[in-house]
């Protein structure tokens, strides 16, 4: 039994929907941000003025989309990639499970 309901893991619907795969956005903001603090420590009144930094980037992006702007584009490598892990998730009807699983795993690098 796995320690982990499958559609807690399951990329399936993220492919089929243009959805990230890994958090790794997330990690990046975090490095990001670290490097802004750039202090292991810092006092609570420069913890605060970085935070607020943060959203106000946070909320120009915002209105940078509102105002039409194209989000930031993936790297091609990466595009292509995404199209075609989603090339090989939407022939899944044609395959079977071990040439399906074999598509996907030429589509992922650890």
């Amino acid at each position: 039994m796995p320690l982990f309901p499958s559609d807690l893991w399951d990329c399936y619907s993220a492919v089929r929907n243009n959805t990230p795969r890994t958090n790794n956005a997330v990690e990046g903001w975090h490095n990001a941000f670290a490097r802004t603090v750039a202090i292991v420590h810092p006092s609570l009144e420069k913890l605060v003025s970085k935070i607020q930094k943060e959203q106000d980037i946070g909320r120009l992006k915002i209105e940078k989309l509102l105002a039409g702007e194209a989000p930031p584009t993936k790297r091609k490598r990466y595009r292509d990639l995404d199209e075609r892990l989603l090339t090989v998730v939407n022939d899944y009807e044609n395959r079977d499970i071990p040439s399906h699983l074999r598509g996907c795993c030429h589509n992922i690098t650890l």
